[in-house]
């Protein structure tokens, strides 16, 4: 049995909390602006916390949209990845062969 090759780390350690910290400050830096800007047209229109909450409540949940179609198209690119160097009539690696010897 041919044992699956793995991918190489092409991305540092380094490189990986760089993007984990961007993707924590990005989520942070649009709750807040959308929070601020609901604030500030609370102030303006005169109506109590309805647009502070509702659009911090709109920025989160685009936060999140927008996360989860990143990591869509992430694992998608990975599994591309992973079929394109799989060899042609190589038998796959399931939960039930790993480990064993054939």
């Amino acid at each position: 049995m041919t044992p699956l090759a793995r991918p190489s780390r092409k991305r540092s350690s380094a490189a990986e909390l760089n993007r984990g910290l961007s993707n924590g400050a990005e989520f942070a830096g649009v709750v807040l602006v959308f929070f601020f800007g609901g604030f500030g047209l609370d102030k303006w229109l005169g109506t109590a916390p309805w647009c502070a909450v509702g659009l911090t409540i709109f920025g989160v949940v685009g936060v999140f949209v927008r996360t989860w179609y990143a990591y869509v198209a992430e694992m998608d690119r990975h599994q591309q990845q992973r079929t394109a160097h799989r060899t042609v009539g190589a038998p796959v690696a399931t939960r039930q062969t790993e480990g064993h010897a054939a």
